[in-house]
């Protein structure tokens, strides 16, 4: 399977990383703007945890770690984030 990042590490996002690493993901990418979540999130050790709240999108989007990316899941409200 291909790199997964998923928007969003809530309760559902998780469900879907972890749905993810079931399906053999390379590589499995956590992005959200809460950093308290990420903190709880790196108990299932996924490969990255990006915390939008202290980097921007630019520098998301600039970096090579996350540049060949196959599947997005976007797991949240947010309009900005779809």
């Amino acid at each position: 399977m291909t790199s997964v990042a998923v928007i969003g590490a809530g309760p559902i996002g998780l469900l879907h990383a972890e749905t993810a690493k079931l399906y053999g993901a390379n590589k499995i990418i956590l992005i959200n703007k809460s950093p308290s979540r990420l903190l709880l999130a790196k108990k299932f050790n996924y490969d990255a945890y990006v915390d939008l709240s202290s980097s921007s999108t630019d520098e998301l989007l600039n970096n090579h770690y996350y540049q060949n990316i196959g599947v997005i899941i976007v797991t949240v409200a947010s309009q900005a984030a779809i």
